[in-house]
C-alpha cells in the first residue's frame, strides 16, 4: 500500500514525532494508537493507515490544507489525534510544526512562521492558545479529546 502521497516540511526539533513517523513509513497497513479516555477507559487501539489517509483528506478538504499551508501539532503522536495531524501533512504535502505538549501552544512558534492554517488541541489548551501571543496568526483549530 502507497502510504506517503506526499513528502511534508517536518520542524520538530525535539524530535517528537519522530517515532510515529517511522511507524507510518513502515510496511505495515495498521498503525497503534492510545485513546484519550475521554469516551471511557484509555486503551491501546489498531488504526488502518488506508482509514487514516481518507480521514485526513476529508479534513484537509474541508479547510483548504494544500501543500502551501502550515500545520501545528502540540499534542502527542502517541493518542490519535496527533498522529492524525502528522497525516495530514503526508496527505497534503503541508508544513508540520511540532511543538512539546503544553498549556500554551504556539507560543514556541518559529519566526519565521506568518500563519497557522490548522492545529488541534484537547480542552485543557484552549484558554492557552486563545490567550497566546500568536493567536491572530491561527486559521483553523480543531478541540477533541476530553471528558
Amino acid at each position: 500500500m502507497e502510504i506517503m502521497l506526499s513528502i511534508p516540511k517536518i520542524i520538530d526539533p525535539d524530535g517528537l514525532a519522530s517515532e510515529f513517523i517511522k511507524e507510518w513509513l513502515s510496511d505495515s497497513p495498521v498503525v497503534y494508537a492510545n485513546t484519550s479516555g475521554s469516551t471511557g477507559v484509555p486503551k491501546r487501539i489498531m488504526l488502518s493507515k488506508a482509514d487514516m489517509i481518507v480521514s485526513a483528506k476529508a479534513t484537509c478538504r474541508h479547510f483548504g490544507i494544500v501543500a502551501s499551508s502550515v500545520l501545528h501539532l502540540p499534542l502527542s503522536t502517541d493518542y490519535i489525534a496527533g498522529k492524525m495531524m502528522v497525516v495530514r501533512a503526508f496527505v497534503s504535502g503541508a508544513t508540520l510544526i511540532v511543538e512539546r505538549p503544553s498549556n500554551r501552544p504556539l507560543d514556541f512558534l518559529p519566526t519565521e512562521i506568518r500563519h497557522v492554517d490548522l492545529t488541534a488541541v484537547v480542552p485543557s489548551q484552549v484558554g492557552g492558545l486563545l490567550s497566546g501571543k500568536y493567536v491572530e496568526r491561527l486559521r483553523n483549530v480543531i478541540v477533541g479529546g476530553g471528558a
